[in-house]
């Protein structure tokens, strides 16, 4: 009863304060106390999209329930990199009212803070719009055929247009197509299915005639949430009055805007409209946007023909031979290797032609960078197998060709005058390897399961 109670001192405090002047446009945040302390009980503004302030300045009324004291209750206004914009101060009593001022409503947040605490209890994304009522000229003629009218915004969104347009990928051309409604909502986005950093984006966005005319389509950064957002139910557009007095499919039509310069990872594009007197965005739309990549890093074994004799002095029981150490002609060995994209950076999501497949490569042979030198060609295959043949050059043990001896024969003289020399010689190689990230992830897995998973 005492819980229900003190439940009601909020809601009278709000009847109380209905017939008092106010902001036109409000919002209501109730606050609850639970064990993990305040959280917001119920919220009237948007906590996906934007909260527009459209007039000068809107009210916020904070509400607070039993155990929970507004007097702690903090409200600021930050900037989009965490900064303190604006201070709007603390509370007092069972509800507490502050005022939004629109001009610290441009791409900032509304945050409510307890008890001083660094860690705001919530957040909203603040946007400024434009009033909710325009100014329009007197028709010259006086018969409205001329000059513009206002219509609503909402209106003009509800138009039963259909989709025009096609969605389309040109790998030749570097770009893509898409098609939206007004608020941001795909029709066609198979265009931006194969989409890279240096592509161009052509928007064509469908929708009543007069609203195209006052779109704005542009490339957001930095990225948002990608949920789709949606406000301005109440604005009117100004449209020509010769338009205004269309029905059916003539109200409909396209535009189409041009986007580029987009960064890896994910794209987000915003349509606004202008009212008048200001933007006001109606709605936003992601895609993801690939990297393009220069070269390529692999890590593989190599199988080569050049081989290291070693020579060495070996004893047959009455002489020193001089015998070469190493006697097979193949040799195995681990390598790094860098093959860089010759025909142009590459969107690793897009089939390659064969051709551009074929790249040059260098590499370093793992337990001996200082004596190797690996050069060649390599195919890379798809799911990151890359197939490289070349010449495998190495610091290898020669018999020094003045000293007439040659392998097997018997040598007589102190092992510090071995007639051995070092020399750089080149033989063939072939590798099979494998993209680095691909194989760090093997490694690091294979870790994992012998070390049971921790």
């Amino acid at each position: 009863m005492r819980r229900t109670i003190a439940w009601c001192v909020p809601a009278l405090v709000l009847i109380a304060l209905s017939g008092s002047p106010a902001p036109a446009q409000s919002w209501t945040i109730e606050l609850k106390n639970t064990a993990d302390g305040p959280e917001v009980a119920r919220s009237g503004m948007d906590d996906a999209g934007f909260n527009t302030v459209r007039a000068e300045h809107a009210g916020l009324k904070v509400a607070c329930g039993p155990d929970v004291d507004c007097a702690r209750v903090a409200v600021k206004i930050l900037t989009g990199s965490g900064s303190v914009l604006l201070d709007l101060g603390t509370g007092s009593g069972a509800l507490s009212v502050f005022t939004i001022p629109k001009s610290a409503a441009t791409d900032s947040e509304l945050a409510l803070f307890y008890d001083g605490a660094s860690t705001p209890l919530t957040k909203y994304l603040l946007a400024a719009g434009a009033s909710s009522v325009i100014p329009v000229e007197p028709s010259p003629s006086g018969d409205g055929g001329g000059g513009t009218v206002t219509r609503p915004l909402a209106e003009l969104l509800k138009a039963e247009c259909r989709a025009r347009g096609s969605a389309r990928y040109s790998t030749k051309r570097n770009r893509g197509a898409i098609v939206v409604s007004p608020t941001g909502q795909v029709s066609e986005g198979r265009g931006v299915e194969k989409f890279d950093e240096n592509d161009t984006l052509e928007v064509t966005v469908f929708g009543h005639k007069a609203l195209l005319d006052q779109l704005k389509v542009r490339r957001k950064s930095p990225f948002g949430t990608g949920e789709l957002r949606i406000v301005g139910e109440g604005l009117k557009i100004p449209v020509a009055s010769g338009l205004s007095r269309q029905s059916g499919s003539d109200v409909c039509g396209t535009r189409t805007f041009t986007l580029n310069n987009f960064a890896p990872g994910r794209g987000e594009v915003e349509i606004a409209v202008h009212d008048g007197s200001g933007d006001t965005v109606l709605g936003t739309f992601e895609f993801k946007v690939n990297p393009l990549y220069f070269g390529i890093f692999s890590l593989g074994g190599v199988w080569t023909d050049m081989v290291d004799p070693e020579f060495k002095l070996v004893s047959d029981g009455a002489d020193s031979i001089l015998s070469a150490g190493n006697q097979g002609d193949n040799e195995f060995l681990y390598s790094v290797m860098f093959t860089p994209y010759i025909w142009g950076k590459r969107d690793l999501e897009k089939k390659t032609g064969w051709l551009r497949r074929i790249n040059p490569t260098v590499g370093l042979v793992l337990d001996d960078v200082e004596d190797h030198g690996l050069v060649g060609l390599t195919f890379d295959l798809p799911r990151g197998f890359l197939v490289t043949a070349g010449k495998h050059y190495r610091k290898i043990s020669v018999i020094d060709e003045n000293s007439g001896l040659s392998e097997g024969d018997v040598f007589t003289g102190p092992v510090d005058q071995l007639p051995i020399s070092d020399s750089w010689e080149d033989d063939s190689f072939v590798s099979v390897s494998i993209d680095l990230r691909v194989a760090v992830k093997m490694f690091a897995s294979a870790f994992r399961g012998a070390g049971g998973g921790k």
